[in-house]
């Protein structure tokens, strides 16, 4: 990101563009490298960001482009991939918008795209593209258990080490918690674990790749706090 008016404090909605970040939690510092909320207040913004590390970026009004150091460019949605960039990127929005994102460490992104990660040097893409349009039905059907302790647990196949395999569960879960909590979701409601492959589809062979899968569950209900960074439409 730009750091035009870059800061750790509260956005008073006064200036053009403003930016701040956020640390992680220690659950997350080996994957995420910082969180971050951005406001653009003018008509058209259309500035340069420095090469940078993948990001994972939440529009509230997807209406401008990427364009790469190579020349390609790719359309902003409302969820994106951005994959690590070799040169400076132009970032264009076409009408005032926020943007809420994390930058991912050489872990969260392996955990994330896996093998094909490296195909997105200097490219980015539609996160429902990788999650499908099931990641906003379940920011939708959380809403009403708010107040409620949310389980979300990773699993995979038989494949690989089992070792491996919990800790790419466990990673998964990490990620799909964190797209949630981008979304409006608590983070204090939700727990993510990983199980690796023992626990696979009751009627699937162990080693079937639809074993892959995230699954939600409630555990029990409490009061929350939601913290401002947790709930950005308030600021």
């Amino acid at each position: 990101m730009s750091d035009t008016s870059a800061s750790s404090g509260q956005m008073s909605g006064e200036q053009p563009f403003e930016l701040h970040y956020f640390p992680p939690d220690p659950d997350l510092a080996d994957m995420v490298s910082s969180f971050y909320c951005a406001r653009i207040n003018m008509p058209r913004f259309d500035e340069y960001e420095r090469a940078d590390r993948p990001q994972f970026r939440f529009i509230t009004v997807a209406d401008g482009e990427y364009v790469f150091s190579d020349g390609h460019s790719s359309t902003v949605r409302r969820a994106n991939i951005v994959g690590p960039t070799s040169g400076r990127v132009r970032a264009i929005s076409n009408s005032p918008t926020r943007i809420f994102g994390f930058g991912m460490l050489p872990a969260g992104w392996a955990a994330l795209m896996g093998s094909h990660g490296e195909k997105l040097t200097d490219r980015a893409i539609d996160a429902a593209d990788l999650f499908g349009d099931w990641i906003n039905e379940v920011a939708d059907a959380l809403r009403p258990c708010l107040g409620s302790i949310i389980a979300i647990t990773g699993h995979t196949d038989k494949a690989g080490t089992e070792p491996g395999n919990l800790a790419l569960s466990m990673e998964r879960a990490r990620m799909v918690r964190q797209a949630l909590i981008e979304r409006g979701i608590p983070r204090d409601g939700l727990r993510a674990s990983g199980v690796g492959s023992s626990q696979p589809v009751e009627g699937l062979a162990p080693s079937d790749p639809a074993n892959r899968r995230i699954e939600f569950s409630v555990i029990r209900t409490e009061p929350l706090r939601p913290t401002p960074v947790d709930t950005p439409g308030a600021r």
